[in-house]
């Protein structure tokens, strides 16, 4: 499963990042397709329904899964996997009218329920090498086959995609309180795994 959090008025992050994921999906085969689930986690319970988010992630894929609940639970998963968000509204506007400021991570978690990969925006834009990991992890290669580091280098000192250290399994569990907001039984069967 890959998942991040974002929401459906994001106006350059979330879309991008739904193209590049449904890209490195897409390169999959169609076995390897079934086995894998895309969430986007919306950090903007108020405008995005569940309606809302079937209908903006029927854009990119129908397969992907829209998943939202309370504050409290999304505080909860975004504080397990070390992502943030914020509100910004501007005095004097609408109600609805703000903008979320978000963390852009994509996590990367094997069917076992245990963190393998954390994508940056830039290394998503690597679709056939985030696919080449799906498939290296689907296939439980050994981590030292798998193309540990073969990213192109984002700057100096920056690092790529890395291994996550104590939180392994904290997120899936987390992730699990959000059932009565998921739509999809697969992806309930994955977090039943856990």
């Amino acid at each position: 499963m890959l998942f991040f959090f974002g929401f459906t008025h994001c106006p350059n992050i979330c879309p991008t990042t739904l193209m590049n994921l449904r890209e490195a999906y897409d390169t999959l085969g169609p076995a390897d397709r079934d086995q894998v689930r895309i969430a986007f986690i919306s950090v903007d319970p108020r405008r995005d329904t569940p309606a809302q988010l079937k209908e903006y992630l029927s854009y990119f894929n129908p397969a992907f899964v829209g998943l939202t609940g309370s504050k409290e639970e999304i505080d909860r998963a975004t504080g397990a996997s070390g992502g943030s968000y914020a509100f910004v509204h501007k005095p004097g506007d609408p109600p609805y009218e703000y903008n979320v400021m978000h963390s852009a991570n994509i996590y990367l978690i094997n069917p076992k329920g245990e963190w393998e990969l954390i994508y940056n925006v830039q290394q998503l834009q690597q679709p056939a090498k985030v696919a080449a990991d799906i498939e290296s992890i689907l296939h439980e290669r050994p981590t030292n086959d798998r193309r540990k580091g073969d990213y192109e280098p984002l700057g100096s000192g920056t690092r790529t995609s890395y291994r996550p250290s104590t939180r392994v399994r904290k997120i899936t569990r987390v992730l699990a309180t959000f059932r009565k907001d998921v739509w999809v039984d697969p992806l309930l069967a994955t977090f039943a795994t856990v």
